[in-house]
């Protein structure tokens, strides 16, 4: 059974696969001997595993021993008192490995095409 907190990014992750949003991936790991950035979108995600594709990559995750933490939504940023509009949603996710990427929105600015004043 898993705890709160992935169950929470769980559901996020899968609104964004829904939603086909744009998002930004960005991995520090194996020692932080390797760094990626990129951004795409959730092709296929369920409870084993996570398939986010972008431009001239595609990222794969085995999920069964993995963990979520720092998962913020719409609802918990404007409970904090935030803009959903100037923070975006987001999640990390730490594999069994110990290393951990994070998952999140690109603004509402880079989505439609138009720099941020």
């Amino acid at each position: 059974m898993r705890s709160s907190p992935d169950n929470e990014g769980f559901k996020l992750l899968s609104s964004w696969k829904t939603t086909e949003k744009l998002i930004r991936v960005s991995f520090v790991g194996i020692g932080k001997r390797i760094e990626f950035e990129g951004t795409g979108q959730i092709i296929d995600f369920d409870e084993q595993g996570l398939r986010l594709s972008g431009a001239a990559f595609e990222l794969i995750l085995d999920l069964e021993s993995a963990g979520f933490d720092a998962t913020a939504t719409k609802a918990g940023l404007l409970g904090s008192g935030l803009n959903p509009d100037a923070y975006p949603e987001s999640t990390e996710i730490w594999l069994e490995s110990g290393d951990k990427i994070r998952f999140s929105t690109l603004p509402r600015t880079t989505e439609l095409g138009s720099q941020p004043n």
